[in-house]
């Protein structure tokens, strides 16, 4: 199986780094940026499994970079992470389609479990999608094999009573 897919986002250098290093050494792939708008430019040009963003960010903040993810993409799950959290700004994110809020300083075990079950949903979504296409094309050619058998059938029919008319 392929390693999940995973864009960071946080200003804070060293935090980034770090988180980096931690999520690719248990085997994520991440493409980790201190702004939005590359992190909304790696998303149009590759599909990744998870975003992970703080929300207190200059030129675009996390809730704003949810809202333009939320726009071309509904089902790629986005945790944000913030160290100023209040119940209002948890709950905006929520409606607004934040699949996790997550409070600084980290508890890594919650975060790796956070991140594990966004792969997990994003992978349940891909599976589900891929299961309807097949249905659907199982469908098509089932139905252009019947297709095909009830048009031997009437001609069949044909023959028959062509002969019973003959021999009648």
């Amino acid at each position: 199986m392929k390693p999940a897919k995973i864009i960071y986002v946080d200003d804070d250098i060293d935090l980034l780094e770090s988180v980096t290093e931690l999520l690719t050494e248990d085997g994520f792939t991440v493409y980790p940026f201190t702004n939005g708008y590359d992190a909304l430019d790696k998303l149009l040009e590759e599909p990744v499994d998870v975003v992970l963003t703080d929300i207190k960010m200059p030129k675009i903040t996390g809730i704003e970079l949810l809202e333009r993810i939320r726009v071309i993409d509904t089902e790629t799950p986005v945790i944000l992470t913030t160290g100023y959290a209040d119940l209002n700004m948890a709950i905006d994110a929520i409606k607004k389609g934040a699949f996790e809020f997550i409070i600084k300083p980290f508890d890594l075990t919650y975060l790796f479990h956070a991140i594990n079950k966004g792969v997990q949903h994003k992978q349940a979504l891909q599976l589900e999608k891929d299961y309807k296409v097949e249905l659907e094309n199982m469908v098509v050619q089932r139905t252009a094999e019947l297709t095909h058998a009830l048009e031997i059938v009437k001609n069949m029919s044909s023959v028959v009573i062509e002969r019973l008319t003959a021999a009648a």
